[in-house]
């Protein structure tokens, strides 16, 4: 999804869909409290939303903006606080192939 794009009620997605944040090239922008949110309905979590962002910070994941863990961007007519993660930190695996011993 592109910056450009981000809105709880874009028209790609239904409106059963939550938006918890996008990736560009640079970053992963989480919304933290939506995704804690939707996070808590799926696994009960035992941390704060605060908790969760200093352990980000501490193992080097997310990266913090001038004044507290969060950053601001301008998207569409507001302002919105993200947590701003490394891209490399959520790489997908990758899968190599089962080798048939025989």
């Amino acid at each position: 999804m592109h910056r450009a794009d981000l809105s709880v009620n874009h028209p790609c997605y239904p409106s059963s869909v939550t938006v918890v944040g996008y990736k560009d090239d640079d970053a992963i922008y989480l919304l933290p409290e939506i995704a804690f949110k939707k996070a808590n309905k799926v696994q009960p979590l035992r941390f704060t939303v605060t908790a969760i962002g200093m352990q980000l910070k501490e193992d080097g994941i997310l990266i913090p903006g001038p004044n507290n863990l969060s950053t601001q961007k301008r998207v569409r007519n507001g302002r919105v606080r993200f947590w701003r993660l490394t891209t490399e930190s959520f790489l997908e695996p990758v899968e190599t192939p089962e080798m048939d011993v025989r």
